[in-house]
Order: C-alpha cells, then structure tokens, then sequence
C-alpha cells in the first residue's frame, strides 16, 4: 500500500468515525433529554452502580486483542480462531461472575431491585466477547465505514427502543434497554459485516506474542476504564441516589464525547500509525494532526459545556437535575485536559511501546482515582473538583511519557495541543460566557452563547497564523477523505504548520 492511498484511506477513516461521532454525540443527547424528562435520577443512579461495573468487565473481554490484532503485520485463520476463543472464554466467565454478584450488590446498596439488573446486565461481557475478533478483522482491513454502520444504527435502534418503553410509562426496564439493546444490535451486525467465522483454532503457542501484546494493552484499558467507572459504585455507598443519579448523567454527558473521540478514533489512529512504524517522521506527523482534532474539536467543546453548562443542563434536562449542571460544568474544566492525555494512548500502542504503557498506567490511573475520591467528603461536587484537578495533572505527564516511549520530542506532541486550547479554545468559551452576565433566559443564553463562540473562532482564525495553519491542515484531511482516488497533486508534500502528513523521513 502506497504512502499516499494508506493516508487516504486513514483520513477516509477518521471522516467516517468522526460522522459516525456526531450521529452518535445527537442520539445519545436526544435520548438522554427525553428519558431524563420520564424517569427520575434515582433510577439513573441504581443502573448507573452495575453498568459501571459492567463495563470494567468489558475491558477485560476484549483482553486488548482488538488492538492487538489491528497492529499484527500478519496474522493466520487459526490464530484468529484461538483469540475468538480467548474472548468468548472471558466474556462467559465475568458475565457469569455478574449475574452471581446481583444478590451481594443486592444488599451492599439496601436494593433489591440490583439483584435483577445485574441479571440483564451480565449478558453484555457474553454480547462483547462473541463479535470481539469480528470487529478485529474489520480494523485490521481498514473497513471503517461498515464499522461506522454497524454502531449507528445499532444505537439509533436501541436507543429508540427504550425511549418507547419510557414513553408507555417503564422506568427500570427503559433504562436497561438502553445499556442492553444497542450491544446487542451492534454484535449481530458487526458479525455479519464482517463475514468472518471461527474455524479450528491453532496452537496456543502461535498468538502467544499477541496475547503478550493484548495483555499489556488489557492493563491499559483496565486502569484507564477503571478511573471512569469506580467512582461511582464507590460514591455509591455514601450518597444518595438522586444525587449519584445527577453526577452519573453529568459524568455521561461528559464521557460520551472521549469514548466516541478517543475510543472510535483510536479504532482508525492505531492501525495507520502501526503500518508507518517504519517512517518515523511520517508517524510522528500523522500523530501530530490526530491530536489536533481533539484539541480543536472535542476540547473546545468541552471548554463550551464548562461556561454553559448549567444554563444547558436547565433547558434539555428540565428540574429535578440542578445538581447535574454544576457537575458538568466542574468536569468539563478536567476533561479538557482528559481528552488530550488519553490520546496519548494511540502512541503507546502504535510505537509498540505497549510495556511502557501499562508501566505507565499502573500508578497514574490509581491516582487519578484517588484523587478523585479525595472530595468525596464534600459530596458530589468535592469529588467533581477534585477529578478536574486529577486530570488537569495527567495531561502533560501523559504526554511527556508517550512521547519518549515513542522516541519523539515531547514537544511534537504538546505544543499543537496546548496553541489551540490558548489561541482558539478559551477565546471561545470566554466570548460565549458573556451572554451569562445579561440575566437572559436558559435557551438564549445558550443559543447566543454558541453563536458568540463561533464568531471567536472564526476571528482566532483570521488573528493566528498558526490556528489558521492547522485548521487549513485539518481541512486538507478532510478533503482527502472525500477524495475518490489519488492525484498526483494529492500524493505531493504539502507544508501545514506543525503536522505534515507527508514529511520527508
């Protein structure tokens, strides 16, 4: 595959996962409106315990495999079939420890009713593990687009079966028709797309390398999803479920964005970066524009949610949510720095530098928890501070650490991040803050809010060389995505301040 088709077929990628995103960001948005204006926080609270819980055990499901896989250089139908193995082995074995545990959360939490989901909810780790190395193959060829297909309509479906059940009046069921439906979709489709079945598995010894791989890379998910999911079932056992209910979906308005930047991305990012582990300067440029579209897309926004979150949160989720508002608007500060350190995992696994990372994560993750809990006497809103603040930390360490397991200059990495954050990302929260100080209402403020921090962009952007530089950067990525075949003009260096996909080695 020719230099110029992989960064084709890359950026064809990113756009899909990135369309894939936004489709994705509305339906959950417009889901989480309608159900939160039907079922009380208390119920979102009671789920929220055991669908934390579940998706730690999904971590260990995919056992990092997926990951592993995408950056195999080779890789045999016999050992795709032992891996298949390996995930449905664990997807059984902690969907099993799931239902068994519905009695102890039963009576660590005073309710009954968890007894019942963590019944419904330990179908998932078995849901995960039957199409782990279907969705591997699909990654590992590039096929971004049936990828795309499969997680939209799944969530579209699923989603829009529990708004039904929640509109005819379901409470509990609604809310676990959520977690439940789409995986379910998304597995039957995800197999089918990727028309690849299991056959006789080989020798353990033939994927031992990449279970090591998988394994480190397991340990990076564990820690990583482990500080997104503990905080709650811990703050879970000390305060009250309307209050956990309104810091759950505060905390899901804000992780939504990261697992479907983040996460989706990484999806895209891993593979092409591994296929120019050999092109050092070509890897680290193509790293350098993937981290722009964090800073420039899912921070600013996260920035926008730290100004008017409240004001947002009053107009989509109606009363009984006030807490929720000021969460957002506390965790949002954080996860602007969140985005940008968890990116940092995209390196470690493409440089091959997977034994770095898990080093790594081994004591930043435990302490960003930590942290976190720290204000937990304090309430919700001492544990949100003190989460923003845990994160705030982690970005540059994050950065610092990836790019020396890589053998970059640090620099490369934080500098691009850091200019758009201070040059595009605070001029634009700033200005969409004013309408705040004329005592207008929710829905104006908010809407003039948006309409003000466009006009600063667009002004940053016509002030800053360098802002203008990398958007015109992102643009041209975008272009080429859409791009149905390459020209010799398309396969031409092109000079973009500070992430040159095509730089000379």
């Amino acid at each position: 595959m020719t230099q110029a088709s992989l960064a084709r077929i890359g950026a064809r990628g990113g756009a899909v996962t990135l369309l894939g995103q936004v489709l994705m960001v509305a339906v959950r948005m417009g889901a989480l409106i309608v159900l939160a204006r039907l079922i009380d926080p208390g119920t979102f609270g009671l789920v929220a315990i055991v669908a934390a819980i579940s998706t730690f055990a999904v971590s260990v499901v995919l056992f990092g495999l997926p990951m592993a896989v995408a950056q195999a250089e080779t890789l045999s139908r016999p050992a795709k079939s032992t891996l298949f193995l390996v995930n449905v082995g664990l997807g059984l074995l902690l969907g099993a420890a799931l239902f068994l545990s519905g009695g102890w959360l039963a009576r660590a939490y005073g309710d009954e009713r968890l007894v019942g989901v963590a019944h419904w909810l330990a179908l998932i780790p078995v849901l995960i593990g039957l199409a782990t190395q279907s969705r591997a193959q699909l990654m590992r060829s590039l096929r971004f687009t049936t990828l795309f297909f499969a997680e939209v309509v799944a969530l579209v479906v699923g989603t829009g079966a529990a708004v039904f059940l929640a509109v005819r009046g379901a409470g509990l069921e609604a809310v676990l028709t959520q977690q439940l439906a789409p995986v379910a979709l998304q597995v039957v489709l995800v197999v089918v797309g990727g028309r690849w079945l299991p056959g006789r598995p080989g020798a353990l010894a033939e994927v031992r390398s990449l279970l090591a791989v998988g394994l480190r890379i397991l340990g990076m998910n564990v820690l990583k999803n482990g500080s997104r999911q503990v905080i709650v079932p811990v703050m879970g056992l000390s305060v009250p479920a309307a209050a956990l209910g309104n810091f759950d979906r505060a905390q899901q308005l804000i992780v939504t964005p990261i697992n479907l930047t983040v996460d989706r991305m990484q999806q895209v990012v891993v593979p092409v970066l591994s296929k120019l582990r050999g092109r050092p300067a070509r890897m680290r440029a193509y790293a350098q524009r993937a981290l722009l579209l964090g800073a420039y897309g899912t921070a600013t926004v996260f920035l926008l949610l730290a100004v008017l979150g409240r004001p947002l949160v009053r107009v989509v989720l109606g009363p009984g949510w006030e807490t929720a508002g000021v969460v957002i608007q506390i965790l949002a500060l954080g996860a602007t720095c969140r985005v940008l350190g968890q990116t940092m995992q995209w390196i470690f696994i493409a440089a091959g530098a997977t034994r770095q990372g898990l080093r790594f994560n081994l004591w930043t993750q435990p302490l960003v928890v930590a942290v976190s809990l720290a204000g937990l006497p304090f309430g919700v809103l001492g544990v949100a501070v003190m989460n923003s603040v845990a994160w705030a930390l982690f970005w540059p360490v994050a950065t610092v650490a990836a790019a020396r397991a890589a053998g970059f200059p640090a620099g490369s990495f934080f500098v691009g991040p850091a200019r758009a954050i201070c040059l595009f990302g605070i001029p634009v929260a700033a200005v969409a803050a004013l309408p705040l100080l004329l005592g207008l209402s929710d829905g104006v403020t908010v809407v003039l809010g948006l309409v003000l921090g466009g006009c600063a962009g667009a002004l940053s952007r016509l002030l800053f060389r360098t802002v203008r530089s990398d958007l015109d950067a992102l643009v041209s990525t975008a272009r080429l995505a859409l791009a149905r075949r390459t020209s010799p003009a398309s396969a031409r260096p092109e000079r973009t301040h500070g992430a040159n996909l095509h730089e000379r080695d």
